[in-house]
């Protein structure tokens, strides 16, 4: 699996716009195949971002299939993707959730991208 972490804590805009202009680069590349180039293995498979929730049982399923058929998958992850999530879960577990001094979440602390890597793969 592999993941694009992309900045934007609260809003996916920037993730989205990044995944876009990907989308518009692989569109206009050649390719082949019969020798391994398949566009497939390039495309984006899934984009996560704050204002979306995220069914992750069904990800995980849909995302199985997609590593099963094409061998990997690229997902482009918003930096504050499934932070409530993470949050949650950290608290829960009795964890103390690393702050800034504005009270802010530290998302390189809590590290999303690879939460969604042990979540998603843990759920396969």
């Amino acid at each position: 699996m592999s993941s694009s972490e992309s900045s934007g804590r609260n809003c996916g805009w920037l993730t989205a716009a990044t995944a876009g202009a990907y989308r518009e680069w692989l569109n206009a590349q050649e390719w082949v195949p019969e020798i391994g180039l398949d566009k497939r293995a390039w495309d984006i498979h899934a984009v996560y971002v704050p204002e979306m929730a995220i069914d992750l049982e069904a990800e995980a399923t849909r995302l199985k299939a997609v590593m099963d058929e094409i061998g990997n998958v690229n997902i482009f992850l918003s930096e504050g993707a499934g932070v409530p999530s993470i949050v949650a879960e950290l608290e829960a577990a009795g964890q103390e959730v690393p702050r800034d001094a504005f009270g802010h979440v530290k998302l390189d602390k809590i590290n999303p991208g690879q939460w969604f890597g042990l979540i998603l793969s843990s759920l396969t």
